[in-house]
């Protein structure tokens, strides 16, 4: 079973002012480490391994444009993958709404 927690934001900022804030995760991860950097492709995509009771998961954080124009700010997608069970994918789906919230705030 490979439960997966997704979820999509928009903000209003290009990718580049994005993607500095999300290398800077001491400021909106919260408790804990956040994870091992896995890929790293400034602008694009930012791969993390994060350890839940025991198993190495993978969030995959991808950047794309908010819309046909460049005031449309800049969408995130976030799929976090390799969960033991369902319970676990909405504990941290819960986890990644407020972690995008504090993102949010330090943009």
């Amino acid at each position: 079973m490979n439960p997966v927690a997704s979820l999509a934001r928009t903000f209003h900022c290009d990718a580049d002012t994005l993607f500095a804030a999300l290398e800077r995760r001491d400021e909106w991860w919260g408790e804990g480490a956040g994870g091992a950097v896995a890929k790293h492709v400034p602008g694009e995509r930012l791969t993390l391994t994060i350890d839940v009771r025991g198993t190495a998961t993978r969030a995959m954080l991808v950047l794309s444009p908010g819309g046909p124009s460049p005031m449309d700010g800049t969408q995130l997608q976030v799929l976090h993958t390799r969960f033991e069970d369902d319970a676990d994918r909405d504990a941290h789906a819960a986890l990644w709404d407020a972690r995008l919230e504090r993102l949010a705030s330090c943009l």
